[in-house]
């Protein structure tokens, strides 16, 4: 199936570089789909014993890559903890990026290497969080 086609030679590919967790992130521009994270793609994470991360800040930085700074201080302002999704593959918006850290340690923000409970719904193949409510239409 395309999953395991997608997923599955993905993580193989990775090798000894991936995470122990085996970390999917959904690829959705922005918004997660029924079709991202479908019933078939919930049953392949959880038997493949997968942790699915997914974001609470998406500042849109492929749209404006030299504009999005503003946006993302605004959405981590309105999370306790964000999990912030940038593209370095964008029209230069990785260039922005040691301007918004610096950004987020002027108004106070910490930045860590962990991911937010809230965005991981899925933990080594079990559903610790309820998926449908991630998922738009």
């Amino acid at each position: 199936s395309g999953l395991h086609r997608e997923i599955g030679a993905t993580q193989r590919l990775l090798g000894t570089l991936a995470h122990p967790d085996r970390l999917f992130r959904p690829f959705g521009g922005g918004a997660l789909s029924r079709r991202l994270l479908s019933a078939c793609a919930r049953d392949y994470l959880i038997a493949g014993e997968y942790s699915c991360v997914v974001w609470n800040c998406v500042p849109r930085d492929w749209e404006h890559p030299d504009g999005w700074i503003e946006k993302g201080l605004a959405q981590c302002a309105g999370h306790a903890w964000s999990l912030v999704v940038l593209h370095d593959f964008v029209a230069g918006a990785d260039r922005m990026l040691d301007r918004f850290l610096g950004a987020l340690k002027e108004a106070g923000h910490e930045s860590v290497q962990a991911l937010p409970p809230e965005c991981v719904p899925i933990v080594r193949g079990r559903v610790v969080r309820p998926i449908e409510a991630l998922v738009m239409e």
